[in-house]
């Protein structure tokens, strides 16, 4: 792909919020608010559907040691 870098989401379901985002998340474990917020964060964009497979660019700056953990690298806010 040219040396892009892409998160892949395969089967993806989630709500059909008014105004849901993909977020890379500097935290080891995501799973409240709170958590998202205060942690160091890269958003991805508005979802591109609430099904199915998607594709997102992740940004040359973003450093994926910091994000690469695979504990809900997807939250709606």
């Amino acid at each position: 792909m040219g040396g892009k870098r892409i998160l892949l989401l395969t089967n993806f379901k989630t709500s059909n919020g008014p105004d849901v985002h993909v977020y890379l998340i500097a935290a080891p474990d995501a799973k409240d608010d709170a958590t998202v917020k205060n942690a160091e964060f890269v958003d991805l964009g508005s979802m591109k559907g609430n099904l199915g497979d998607q594709n997102y660019d992740v940004p040359d700056m973003v450093d994926l040691a910091k994000v690469s953990s695979r504990h809900d690298l997807v939250q709606t806010l």
